[in-house]
């Protein structure tokens, strides 16, 4: 295999056997035929490995490690990559047939584009469309009030992957992202593409959907002192701590709320509104009172 495929498509899988199968042969239907599926199994202990070398596709690279978390994962697949562009996909998500074909157009309108993001829906486990994430034509802004892009739709070219790699650290898992995200946006012009080509599915057995108090709080209070010591983060988002502060507690609160823990909701909205009181006033808030009253 000679060749360097135009996109690396990296799946980080940990027992997911159930979904892998589905996951490659949807992909196998991409218009824009130039790619590599590099699949980087996180410690599974299922039939992940078996079903996967079932596949005939020359264009599936498989790896297995021991669990380290997303992370780790993700890092292994870039490491393990030979396309110009790449992008992340959860082994129970889907991208829609048209997504490599709109992520190439867009890079040639864009000559050595670093990173951007594509529009993605949120659907059931049934199909059911239940949100559509379409944000403004530049998403910097955006992730100093939190994540509002998930690993979903992200096109990141190589170079800039492999020189900003995910956090490792298992205590973040969960936050991973976001914190990569907004050292990225310190760095770079970080536009979106408003056309829906991927979607998230939102089921019970999906990681983020466990809530465990504590350790969310250890995790976002990880996630805050990252970014705060990211030179290019403070530089950029000067005078935006406190928001950033902010919407992270909220999302304690909100997780908290949901998790049934009244006194975890009220004492993170109290915490937020400290370091930067307007947060009181957003949709966020109204969510946790909603659930809370």
């Amino acid at each position: 295999m000679n060749h360097t495929p135009f996109f690396s498509i990296i799946i980080p899988t940990y027992n997911r056997a159930a979904f892998i199968e589905s996951t490659i042969r949807k992909l196998q239907k991409q218009k824009f035929p130039d790619f590599e599926i590099v699949i980087v199994d996180d410690g599974s202990a299922d039939d992940t490995k078996s079903i996967v070398e079932k596949i005939e596709d020359s264009r599936i690279v498989y790896t297995y490690i021991k669990n380290g978390e997303r992370g780790a994962a993700r890092n292994k697949g870039v490491n393990l990559s030979r396309g110009n562009y790449i992008t992340f996909l959860d082994s129970d998500d889907e991208l829609l047939p048209h997504f490599l074909q709109t992520a190439y157009d867009f890079i040639c309108e864009n000559e050595e584009i670093p990173i951007f993001h594509i529009a993605y829906e949120v659907r059931d486990s049934n199909g059911k469309v239940l949100s559509k994430v379409i944000l403004p034509r530049t998403v910097n802004h955006l992730l100093v009030e939190g994540n509002p892009l998930s690993c979903i739709g992200i096109l990141l070219r190589r170079d800039v992957a492999v020189d900003n790699p995910f956090s490792e650290q298992r205590q973040l898992a969960g936050s991973e992202d976001w914190v990569l995200w907004l050292k990225l946006a310190s760095r770079f012009a970080f536009p979106h593409i408003p056309t829906i080509s991927a979607y998230l599915i939102q089921h019970d057995q999906r990681s983020v959907m466990q809530t465990d108090v504590e350790a969310l709080e250890k995790r976002i209070r990880l996630a805050g002192e990252l970014v705060m010591k990211d030179s290019f983060v403070t530089q950029k988002f000067s005078g935006k701590e406190g928001v950033i502060w902010a919407h992270l507690y909220l999302y304690v609160a909100l997780h908290g709320v949901l998790a049934g823990s009244r006194k975890t909701g009220l004492r993170y909205v109290w915490k937020a509104t400290q370091k930067h009181w307007p947060s009181l006033f957003t949709t966020k808030v109204l969510v946790i009172f909603a659930k809370l009253f």
